[in-house]
């Protein structure tokens, strides 16, 4: 049976462009039923005073609720702590990881009661990363530790605690960031590791924190060549299967 407009609809999480949506947002919205919305910066009047830029996004929020004819829609973003926190003050900013690694069911619980109230279903966060690259220029400082032992136990408190508090956890980034020498932002990685060196230290985090009943987990726009050669494990069937 051919796949509807809707059942399409639900296979994306989009993102609209400012703090309102714009008429073809709408309209996307309307006749594409996306699963969700993911916010950015942009979605908030960041120089506003408080009162002002929380009434205007709440405006966005059921507007977009009004749109999506679901009882259940994604309200995500990209909130760990250090550069990946989008919303203005009076949210709090949180350092990165690494700073309150040994705090983590604390902060958690502080970060999903904010995320809360602004009404987010999804964090795209933790980072399951390993920083086991001191060169690494995207992932340092946003991993919970240089070990996987470490970077396990951390992820499963952090996904815990924003369960118990409403809240899914998106780990990040499969099958493994932490020993590239780029910023996937800006270009691709390679990483040259085989699976069973994979297995040893990347992955464990990830086994670990799915097994354990993870909602989602992103992938890494990082190319594996000794797994698949011609795609990064964002489009790899082999690394996605």
């Amino acid at each position: 049976m051919a796949l509807t407009l809707k059942d399409i609809g639900l296979k994306f999480i989009i993102e609209p462009s400012g703090p309102s949506l714009t008429d073809d947002e709408r309209y996307l919205i309307k006749h594409l039923q996306p699963a969700g919305v993911m916010f950015r910066s942009r979605n908030f009047l960041q120089d506003a005073p408080y009162n002002e830029w929380l009434s205007c996004y709440r405006e966005l929020v059921a507007e977009i609720r009004s749109l999506i004819k679901r009882k259940h829609v994604i309200l995500s973003i990209d909130h760990e702590g250090g550069r990946a926190i989008r919303p203005p003050a009076p949210i709090t900013r949180f350092p990165y990881a690494i700073k309150w690694a040994d705090s983590i069911e604390t902060v958690t619980e502080m970060i999903a009661i904010e995320l809360r109230a602004l009404a987010i279903n999804l964090n795209f966060a933790p980072v399951a990363d390993i920083h086991s690259n001191p060169d690494n220029p995207v992932i340092g400082p946003r991993a919970f530790g240089s070990t996987a032992a470490e970077v396990t136990e951390k992820c499963l408190l952090f996904l815990k605690t924003l369960r118990a508090n409403g809240i899914s956890g998106c780990p990040k980034h499969f099958p493994g960031h932490g020993d590239t020498h780029t910023d996937s932002h800006f270009e691709l990685p390679v990483l040259e590791l085989p699976p069973d060196k994979l297995k040893e230290r990347e992955l464990v985090p990830f086994k670990t924190l799915i097994n354990s009943g993870a909602d989602i987990v992103m992938t890494a726009h990082v190319l594996y060549p000794l797994i698949d050669p011609n795609h990064p494990a964002t489009l790899s069937e082999v690394i996605l299967k």
